[in-house]
């Protein structure tokens, strides 16, 4: 049964005679020892880049007609850059507990970071061929990212015939 509490059940028993024995009885006692279950607990640290939202772990139960209630005591602002750790707690209907330490790291979704492979300023004496040296460009949400050429190399070509400054 899915109610539950206590239950008596009574037995009794007539033969061919229509002889009937004693009523006797048992209880049964139908509970919920099991507790609920955080649905990844596997996932002990994440990772949220603002302006992302952290979303709260999510448990399930035995009992599905009472899904269980998750909550986090002294939550911090996690709108806040940071490192938190944070204990969720799951609980049941009939008040079984599970628990689920997580470490929260709240970033900025900052700007990739882009390095010359050459200096800066690159002198170039009229009809030498430049060699383009390129960048690369590290972001850190989405790792290594492509690199676009814009301006006077747009094209990879540069006409190093006409003296003068190209950017």
């Amino acid at each position: 049964t899915d109610d539950l509490g206590m239950y008596r059940v009574l037995y009794q028993v007539t033969d061919h005679s229509n002889n009937q024995s004693e009523i006797i009885g048992r209880t049964v006692d139908v509970s919920d020892y099991t507790p609920p279950v955080f649905d990844h607990p596997e996932i002990t640290e994440v990772t949220v880049y603002l302006p992302d939202v952290f979303v709260a772990p999510t448990a399930t139960d035995n009992r599905p007609t009472r899904p269980p209630t998750v909550t986090a005591e002294d939550l911090p602002d996690l709108t806040i850059p940071g490192t938190y750790e944070v204990t969720f707690v799951a609980k049941d209907g009939v008040g079984r507990t599970t628990q689920l330490d997580m470490t929260i790291h709240i970033k900025e979704d900052l700007a990739p970071a882009i390095t010359l492979n050459a200096p800066q300023e690159i002198v170039l004496y009229q009809g030498e061929i430049l060699q383009e040296l390129s960048a690369t460009a590290l972001d850190e949400r989405d790792g290594v990212v492509d690199v676009i050429r814009s301006g006077i190399l747009e094209s990879g070509i540069l006409d190093s015939q006409s003296i003068g400054e190209y950017t």
